[in-house]
């Protein structure tokens, strides 16, 4: 399996818009990563949150659009997964808001995305894309 932090050429889609901004998510997974071990404030930490719900709404619209124009068979649940976890993203943002052990939240937060992210291109993009494109 590849490093949980960076990107890896395992996890091409086959598409590289969609690749381009898995690697930005890593990206700024790592810097969530590297701004929990140097020990920012938490505006620095607030901030990153901010732009990785962003950006990851970004992306899955993106990605859905994609996936609608390669005439997805299985889109609403595709969206139906994508929207669970950018809750589950905006619940951790208010949570690191709200709480005075940010330091194991957000520890707790970039694993749980980096493991996300990882088993949702291998095991639900990846084939959702390539099977989708051979399709259309």
């Amino acid at each position: 399996m590849p490093s949980l932090s960076r990107w890896d050429s395992s996890l091409n889609t086959g598409v590289a818009g969609i690749d381009t901004e898995h690697q930005k998510l890593f990206n700024m997974l790592k810097m969530l990563e590297d701004a929990h071990q140097v020990g920012f404030g938490a505006s620095v930490v607030s901030g990153i949150m901010d732009e990785l719900c962003d950006y990851t709404s970004h992306h899955f619209s993106n990605e859905e659009q994609q996936l609608e124009q390669f005439g997805h068979s299985q889109l609403q649940e595709h969206k139906a997964i994508h929207q669970t976890l950018l809750d589950k993203v905006i619940s951790y943002r208010q949570k690191l808001v709200a709480t005075n052990d940010r330091e194991s939240l957000v520890a707790e937060v970039g694993a749980f995305l980096q493991n996300w992210l990882v088993q949702h291109i291998l095991e639900v993009d990846i084939p959702a894309l390539q099977g989708s494109r051979k399709g259309s």
